[in-house]
């Protein structure tokens, strides 16, 4: 977003507002030349609740078809997906599972 120093001097308190909602660099001009920035401290997106209910709407289809997912918080994408270890009958970790992780380990 632009803006030029006349209307940033009156709509400051606006400009501001929309940066620390959405986390977007304002490019502030004199005479049409980029002269400094108005960023937020962060310098992350604030999520907004829609993209936090959808997080968590994500992870629960994701937890329901046997995956977990590791989301770094404030807007990232998810990083890592990993099936969940298998449950044998008697409420234990699969073997299968143990046995794999047994064999990555370098003794």
């Amino acid at each position: 977003m632009k803006v030029k120093t006349a209307d940033l001097k009156a709509n400051l308190s606006s400009y501001v507002r929309k940066v620390r909602e959405t986390g977007e660099p304002v490019e502030i001009l004199l005479r049409e030349e980029a002269v400094a920035y108005l960023t937020p401290v962060c310098g992350e997106k604030k999520q907004t609740v829609q993209e936090i209910q959808d997080m968590k709407a994500l992870e629960r289809d994701l937890a329901e078809n046997g995956l977990t997912c590791q989301m770094a918080r404030a807007g990232s994408k998810p990083s890592d997906f990993t099936p969940a270890p298998a449950v044998a009958g008697d409420g234990q970790v699969d073997v299968i599972t143990v046995e794999s992780i047994r064999s990555e380990k370098d003794w």
